[in-house]
């Protein structure tokens, strides 16, 4: 919605360890969780605020020319003159994202607020480019509903949701926008912000979709292969809700949250995190690497990850056996938990399920040794283990924040 260069927005907001998704405007976006800072003589060329071809070829991929200076009382550190997502990752200083490896929590970092008070300033510049032809001085940017969430262990915390939420409302913040001879100047606010616990949010992911702004079940090709694999004619977000207790195992970067759900609902004293995530076992094998083949520079995890899933070659394969060698850190830790959780559940599991944007990777060395332990723990029962396809495990959580906006 627009009116001069006045927006209203509703904005869904996965702020994860290694990525950041976000749904802002209808506009989902991606982009790697970085920020650089912009040291002087890198600036980019400012591009002519005449030149409607270039503004264009940098608004049409915004995710990855992000070069801002932002200002707000509710930011920890100095975010003079920085690059922020895809261009942090190529450009000016060492980027730094969230420190997987630090107490620090997703709460108390600025990283997920200088990637979500960027993401929508340029979404809210492109959107009124296109309706105008021109780039403003300024622009107002109103977020009456925005939806996020937090690890478990931050979530259960006392303080800690409202603190959060309160880094978004408290206060109006300000993203300048760099790349163009005249800077562009946003203000945005936000009134209210719901936050949810990972984990549970991606099942609702799972059960839910959004169609024509409405909350329906999900039913699409999320669950294909899961009923080839089980022989299912009928398997549907309402099947999730019915089933019964559902364990979520959402591995993301800096840590791995296990949650349980029944229905809609989260089964209380049950749900927590495991302090370390697929972001460790990759810094770790990052290391391993450098040790063995100096000639690899330290590489940030998103570009190590990338390497690792996306290849065939003698490369990647090495990069995954590196991976798999530290994955130790992470999968004993889960298993003990999914003990526990059998343990006080009576073994009454309807279905397991694994997302999160470290899936994929996880898979590679713990498919087999889950479903091993799963049949241990269940001999008179055949419980289903749903991997979500890597093509929708790292949007799970954003999809699940799309529902519940919807919902409210």
């Amino acid at each position: 919605m627009v009116e001069e260069n006045n927006f209203v927005f509703a904005v869904e907001h996965d702020g994860g360890n290694g990525f950041t998704k976000e749904r802002v405007d209808g506009k989902r976006v991606i982009f790697p969780s970085l920020i650089s800072k912009v040291r002087p003589g890198e600036e980019p060329t400012a591009i002519s605020v005449d030149n409607i071809q270039d503004v264009k070829t940098v608004l049409n991929n915004y995710e990855n020319n992000m070069f801002v200076s932002v200002q707000s009382p509710s930011l920890y550190g100095n975010s003079d003159r920085i690059f922020v997502g895809g261009l942090a990752a190529s450009a000016g200083s060492k980027p730094f994202g969230f420190n997987v490896n630090s107490a620090e929590g997703k709460s108390q970092s600025d990283i997920s607020l200088l990637c979500l008070f960027s993401s929508i300033a340029y979404r809210a510049l492109s959107e009124l480019f296109t309706k105008s032809g021109k780039v403003p001085t300024n622009i107002e940017v109103e977020i009456p509903k925005m939806t996020t969430a937090l690890p478990i262990n931050e979530f259960k915390r006392k303080g800690v949701k409202e603190n959060f939420m309160s880094r978004f409302t408290k206060n109006d913040h300000v993203v300048i926008v760099n790349n163009f001879t005249e800077p562009v100047t946003v203000r945005i606010k936000f009134d209210q912000v719901d936050v949810q616990p990972e984990g549970v949010i991606g099942l609702f992911g799972l059960i839910g979709s959004v169609k024509e702004g409405k909350p329906v079940y999900r039913n699409d090709d999320i669950f294909s292969d899961f009923k080839k694999e089980n022989n299912l004619d009928s398997f549907n977000g309402e099947t999730v809700r019915v089933i019964g207790n559902v364990i979520c195992i959402d591995a993301g970067d800096g840590t791995i949250d296990i949650s349980v759900t029944n229905g809609n609902m989260p089964v209380p004293k049950v749900n927590s995190s495991i302090n370390a995530g697929i972001g460790n076992v990759i810094e770790a094998a990052n290391q391993a690497l450098t040790e063995q083949y100096p000639q690899y520079s330290q590489m940030d995890r998103q570009s190590f990850l990338n390497i690792a899933l996306h290849g065939s070659d003698k490369e990647s394969k090495y990069f995954q056996s590196l991976m798999i060698d530290q994955m130790d850190m992470v999968q004993d830790a889960i298993t003990e938990q999914i003990k526990s959780i059998f343990n006080r559940l009576h073994n009454q599991v309807g279905l397991i399920v694994i997302c999160g944007g470290g899936a994929s990777a996880l898979k590679l060395s713990y498919a087999q040794e889950l479903r091993k332990l799963i049949n241990e723990l269940s001999p008179l029962k055949d419980i289903s283990i749903f991997w979500v396809p890597e093509k929708h495990t790292q949007f799970l959580n954003l999809e699940g924040l799309e529902f519940r906006l919807a919902s409210m």
